[in-house]
């Protein structure tokens, strides 16, 4: 059981560290607003708003790898029922992806694409991780 759980951790932290690492990508294609500190909410979302559709294609990639390795780390790591840990450490994926969306408005056809793609590569890096 403790190993499962170490898988579910390992494996969640693994594919947020992923996705953490390819969306700082994104700010390198397009970087913030110079004043940081002096940003209201209505101008957060105005910038939001007005960011090209390659920034939102490489959140929704960093998102899908990030789920990926996270189902595929923890259903390695676990003993057995690996595709299901697996799985569970794709939902907390799910969950902060979704927070995300709740904290940060973006356009609808992110989340329309983006958390379905969540699942789908959460699910292929489980079964990867279960046959490995």
């Amino acid at each position: 059981m403790l190993r499962k759980v170490l898988a579910i951790v390992g494996g969640t932290f693994l594919g947020m560290l992923t996705t953490s690492y390819l969306k700082s990508y994104s700010f390198r294609v397009h970087p913030g607003p110079e004043e940081k500190d002096q940003l209201t909410p209505e101008a957060f979302e105005a910038f939001v708003a007005g960011l090209p559709d390659k920034v939102f294609y490489i959140i929704i990639a960093s998102h899908v790898i990030g789920a990926l390795m996270a189902g595929l780390v923890a259903a390695k790591i676990s003993p057995d029922t690996k595709f299901w840990v697996g799985m569970i450490a794709v939902f907390l994926i799910f969950i902060f992806s979704i927070s995300t969306f709740l904290a940060i408005p973006h356009p609808t056809w992110v989340m329309t694409m983006d958390l379905p793609s969540i699942l789908v590569g959460g699910m292929i890096g489980s079964a990867l991780g279960s046959k490995l």
